[in-house]
C-alpha cells in the first residue's frame, strides 16, 4: 500500500508537472518504508489485542479506538506545552515523511522505535496466542 502510494505520487509528478521541483524516486521509496513500518506498528496493535481478545468485534473496536485516539492525541497534545511530551506515546510521533520527500533526511530513530514496537508486540502476540488455548 506504501509503495503504491510512492509510485502513484511520482506518476502523478512526472505526468502533470505539478509546481516545485520533481520528486525524487530514491526519496520516495524512503517515505514509503517509513508509511510501511506505521502501516505495521498499527498492524501489529491489531494483532496484539486480538490476541488478548476472544472476539473479533471487540477486538477491532479497541484497536479502531487506539489508533483513532492516538492520531487526535498526537495532534492535540502538541497544542499544550504541558501535555506536549504525551505525544511521544503515539506511533503518529514517530512518522514525519516531510523531510524525507523534501530532502532526503529519515530520522532513523523514528524508524526504529516504529521496528521496535512491532517486533516487540508481535513476540508478545505470538506468546500469548500459543498460551491462549491452555488456559
Amino acid at each position: 500500500m506504501a509503495l503504491a502510494y510512492a509510485i502513484g505520487a511520482l506518476a502523478g509528478d512526472r505526468t502533470f508537472d505539478a509546481p516545485g521541483a520533481p520528486l525524487h524516486p530514491s526519496r520516495m521509496l524512503l517515505a514509503a518504508l517509513e508509511s510501511a513500518l506505521l502501516l505495521l506498528a498499527i498492524g501489529t496493535l491489531a494483532v496484539l489485542v486480538s490476541a488478548y481478545s476472544s472476539e473479533r468485534g471487540r477486538a477491532l473496536s479497541w484497536v479502531l479506538g487506539i489508533t483513532i485516539g492516538m492520531y487526535a492525541a498526537n495532534f492535540l497534545l502538541v497544542l499544550w506545552e504541558p501535555t506536549r511530551d504525551l505525544a511521544r506515546l503515539t506511533f503518529f510521533w514517530y512518522f514525519s515523511p516531510g523531510a524525507t520527500i523534501q530532502r532526503g533526511d529519515v530520522d532513523w530513530g523514528d524508524v526504529a522505535v516504529l521496528a521496535g514496537w512491532s517486533v516487540a508486540a508481535s513476540a508478545v502476540a505470538i506468546w500469548h496466542f500459543q498460551r491462549r488455548d491452555l488456559v
